[in-house]
């Protein structure tokens, strides 16, 4: 499920082991940040085009017809989290991951859009605000956004990170 969504409407690889997730929201409207109005964006290598807009309190995917949207937080330093709003079974859960935006507003990595094995392996081991989801052993559940961020922001020197061209921003 996270595989196609992430990839469509957040800024994931189609690599996925896992994901990062919440059964609740993490950023509300009122705690979100709105750094562009329409962003175009192509991961490297890679034609397929995404466009995210700005519609009141979230961003959208202009091509896809489904209820997901995506929110922003900035963290400083042209970090952000990015928090991907989905409905499954009727009920909402929370995809997460931290960008990078290059200085020059032309690119962005995506960091710990994944849960890969050694992330799970950090998890068992105890960090903090993290825990391995009761219904999904491949997926790591996120208890607080600062134990999310505290995580991800450490691991980056050795994170597995996506890399996306931004083809047009306003």
């Amino acid at each position: 499920m996270c595989i196609i969504k992430i990839i469509v409407i957040a800024l994931l690889s189609v690599s996925l082991t896992g994901c990062f997730k919440s059964d609740v929201a993490l950023i509300s409207a009122g705690d979100a940040d709105y750094p562009f109005e329409i962003i175009t964006y192509v991961r490297v290598d890679d034609d397929d085009k995404i466009t995210l807009k700005r519609v009141g309190d979230r961003y959208v995917n202009i091509a896809e017809k489904d209820k997901a949207f995506v929110r922003m937080k900035a963290l400083g330093d042209h970090m952000f989290v990015a928090q991907i709003t989905e409905l499954k079974d009727g009920k909402p859960f929370h995809l997460y991951g931290v960008i990078r935006l290059a200085p020059d507003r032309t690119g962005f990595e995506l960091i710990k859009g994944v849960a890969k094995p050694n992330d799970l392996t950090a998890v068992r081991d105890g960090k903090v605000g993290l825990s391995i989801c009761p219904e999904d052993d491949d997926m790591v559940c996120i208890g607080t956004l600062k134990g999310f961020v505290d995580y991800a922001v450490t691991a980056i020197r050795t994170a597995h990170v996506e890399h996306f061209k931004i083809l047009a921003l306003e």
